[in-house]
């Protein structure tokens, strides 16, 4: 039922969102982001219907730090898009990927799968609204033949273009996506150059804080920028390994992520709050969307804050939440 309600949604949206594109009504809210945060946003909402059909997903994403300006949310939805097409026509038990890298100045995503294929009279109008290859069985008979219409649309709003390759019936597909790169694309460089006079200077109070995120360098860059500003700092780079930490050294702040392996962001969350009832904890996560809050909230976090975050963003929660536990104190 759950399965079948999402998909009901999804038809709704993508109809809605014809009419939205057919009427010019959508409205893009920019943001400097990483792609790395899109996909992650993407992969947390296709779990679902990779699960139910058995699939295989790995991903490599090196470029995932690669920054761009873009609607996060409607990225997110053309990332999703691929992959519900890529699970649709791939049988269970299949193959899909998903890459990331920077080429030429310019962040590339690649979705591929190991499924049917794509026929080559079908090729060239594959991201026309209403085109459809038949399923693999009448059991796989969902979707309107809008979904990669949308992606195309979206994706070229936003100044990027995709394209689709295949080598024929049951040779699978590979969707690419490219996105202008921002103009100063690495936020650890920027942020490690930021001189005395900059923003990150500024002081706060005095907290402990841990940061757990699987992305080294946006924990290593961040603890950096906090440890200058006053703070004591540790970082941990799986949940496992944040609980540890926690547990040594009673942070006052936890900042944490979300879509981390094996352990992910709510899980630490539940288990923090039973460990350390007290700890401010900050959800910091390419998951934006209001479910994604109230998720959050659900598993004990206190904030929730939109990768990349900024520094001046964090060190506001964090004197707000040191004012507060004085006050309790």
């Amino acid at each position: 039922m759950q399965r079948q309600f999402e998909r009901l949604m999804r038809l709704v949206d993508d109809l809605l969102d014809i009419e939205r594109l057919a009427r010019g009504k959508i409205t893009l809210r920019k943001e400097r982001i990483t792609l790395g945060s899109v996909i992650e946003a993407a992969l947390e909402s296709g779990r679902t219907l990779l699960a139910a059909r058995v699939h295989t997903l790995t991903t490599s994403v090196p470029g995932a730090c690669a920054y761009i300006i873009a609607d996060r949310a409607r990225l997110s939805q053309v990332v999703t898009n691929l992959l519900h097409s890529a699970a649709k026509f791939t049988p269970p038990g299949g193959k899909i990927e998903v890459t990331a890298a920077v080429e030429d100045n310019q962040a590339v995503l690649r979705v591929r799968d190991s499924g049917r294929g794509i026929l080559e009279e079908i090729l060239p109008h594959i991201f026309d609204y209403f085109v459809q290859e038949e399923p693999l069985s009448e059991a796989h008979r969902v979707g309107l033949g809008v979904g990669l219409a949308l992606a195309r649309q979206l994706v070229e709003l936003h100044g990027g273009t995709i394209e689709a390759r295949s080598a024929g019936r049951g040779m699978g597909s590979e969707f690419i996506v490219h996105m202008p790169l921002a103009a100063e694309q690495n936020a650890s460089q920027e942020m490690a150059a930021a001189g005395p006079g900059a923003e990150v200077s500024a002081p706060v109070a005095a907290r402990k804080v841990l940061i757990i995120d699987d992305e080294h360098d946006v924990a290593d860059s961040t603890a950096s920028l906090l440890m200058r500003s006053g703070c004591e700092v540790w970082s941990a780079y799986d949940g496992q390994a944040g609980l540890e930490a926690a547990l040594k050294h009673h942070p006052d702040v936890a900042l944490v992520d979300i879509a981390m392996p094996d352990m992910d962001g709510y899980e630490v969350a539940r288990q923090l709050r039973q460990s350390l009832p007290d700890i401010v904890l900050i959800a910091i996560t390419g998951l934006v969307q209001e479910s994604d809050r109230v998720r959050a909230r659900a598993a004990g976090f206190n904030h929730h804050l939109a990768k990349p975050a900024s520094i001046s963003e964090i060190k506001k929660l964090i004197e707000s939440s040191s004012r507060q536990q004085d006050q309790r104190k």
